[in-house]
């Protein structure tokens, strides 16, 4: 009697074990939106992913990554933003200055200035970090234009 037991127990392990393997994980998914080219993207964009990885954050095997590059045309980049909202990321990234977030606003590219950065600000998402599980250290904190909890 106890010989079959262990039969039906191994059979059903058998049987499931390949249903538990065909369940898909689900990665997180960043978007990245960098306003230059996909040849030569920014260096703030490629830092960002380097920094992530760093932290354990692989692209294919922790994470997903979904980039899209405006190639410098203010129409593209805010089709691409809007491409990339539509995708639900669990994170939003861009290098970008403020007629690119203007763009992703929804802003029409004929209305938006054409400038040189003069200085970069820094926005970081506390809501974003901690669905990563990332640890924002306060040094960084204290250097961020605007905080988003």
């Amino acid at each position: 009697m106890r010989l079959i037991g262990i039969a039906v127990v191994l059979s059903l392990c058998l049987f499931l074990s390949p249903l538990a393997q065909a369940q898909p994980v689900t990665l997180p998914l960043i978007a990245v939106l960098d306003p230059g080219l996909a040849s030569n993207p920014s260096v703030g964009t490629a830092y960002f992913k380097e920094a992530l990885a760093r932290l354990g954050w692989v692209e294919g095997r922790t994470v997903r990554f979904e980039t899209r590059y405006g190639e410098y045309q203010p129409d593209r980049t805010s089709a691409m933003a809007k491409e990339l909202v539509a995708l639900k990321p669990d994170v939003l990234y861009t290098s970008s200055d403020g007629p690119v977030r203007a763009a992703m606003r929804g802003a029409k590219a004929g209305d938006l200035p054409v400038e040189q950065p003069t200085k970069v600000d820094l926005t970081i998402n506390l809501k974003a970090a901690k669905t990563l599980g990332l640890t924002v250290p306060q040094s960084v904190l204290v250097r961020a234009g605007e905080i988003i909890q």
